[in-house]
């Protein structure tokens, strides 16, 4: 285990901090975390914040799945009162992992006049998790993940590596402009973007923001952009 950290007087024009760590478990279950911020005031008008943050992990029983367990014979399954399996019908399956997930942002803030500005805030952020090729089960509550099982077993993988392992990925950008046209009133104009897909890796923001299902690939795509106008005037009582 290990920790470190670096950063600059924050009430300097230019200032930073990055924070890295590093864990490890019994297991030798390892992680390593990055964080940088950085702020930079241009001028008294304009400035901006820069952030990435980085975690990798490895991790020997990462949960997988609750599955009902595989049902032979005419031995009636056991319900609870709100016909719900109970959980001694079911198993808790674990598999191997190696995980990361990133994010980026960006902040600006840009002051035209007193009562002009823009603010921009943009966010990239990425989810993924490589499994093994077995996953294991949780036979008892008081002991280890045991067994190796092949994850052709468990049917569909297309369905499961969709459902279970991460490949998230998202972008969202928010823009606002503001005009005070007079004291303590306001007009805004709001440009909103969000994108994200489940199910497909990406190397660079370019790609999600391009990437288009036109070949009915095994994902989930949600999407939306949207303007605002909005006015607000202070009425002297």
């Amino acid at each position: 285990k290990g920790f470190l950290s670096i950063s600059s007087p924050p009430i300097n024009d230019f200032n930073f901090s990055i924070n890295t760590i590093v864990t490890n478990n019994e297991l030798n279950d390892n992680g390593k975390n990055l964080y940088f911020l950085s702020n930079y005031k241009l001028t008294k008008w304009f400035d901006f914040e820069l952030g990435y943050g980085l975690h990798t992990s490895n991790e020997k029983y990462h949960f997988l799945m609750i599955r009902q367990k595989p049902h032979f014979g005419e031995t009636p399954r056991k319900f609870d009162f709100e016909y719900n399996l109970y959980t001694e019908d079911q198993e808790y399956l674990f598999t191997n992992s190696d995980n990361m997930e990133k994010h980026l942002t960006l902040r600006t803030s840009i002051y035209f006049k007193n009562n002009i500005s823009t603010n921009m805030y943009l966010e990239y952020f990425v989810n993924q998790s490589n499994f093994g090729d077995t996953y294991s089960k949780l036979l008892n509550d008081f002991s280890y993940p045991e067994g190796n099982f092949l994850f052709t077993s468990l049917g569909n993988l297309e369905e499961i590596n969709l459902r279970y392992n991460a490949k998230y990925t998202s972008a969202i950008l928010n823009f606002v402009f503001q005009w005070e046209y007079k004291p303590n009133s306001n007009l805004y104009v709001v440009y909103s973007y969000y994108k994200q897909v489940n199910g497909m890796r990406f190397n660079n923001f370019k790609e999600l923001i391009e990437y288009e299902n036109i070949n009915n690939d095994l994902t989930e795509t949600f999407y939306d952009q949207s303007l605002f106008l909005k006015c607000d005037y202070w009425f002297d009582i």
